[in-house]
């Protein structure tokens, strides 16, 4: 499952039983719209967004 072609419930439901989610494309789409240092920046946002995502979805153990 790309998550640039999916909503963040998306991902969220895929990463709670799968072993990862391919973003990929995402982060070379973040990259290539804002060259230079700000597109370096974008992309570390997405992955903070991406990995957030993901906590929420996965329950940590007791």
């Amino acid at each position: 499952m790309s998550a640039s072609a999916s909503p963040p419930q998306s991902r969220r439901l895929v990463g709670s039983y799968a072993d990862a989610v391919i973003v990929g494309s995402a982060f070379i789409r973040a990259i290539e719209a804002t060259p230079g240092p700000a597109g370096a920046h974008q992309a570390a946002v997405l992955a903070q967004r991406l990995a957030d995502g993901l906590r929420r979805a996965v329950p940590t153990a007791a």
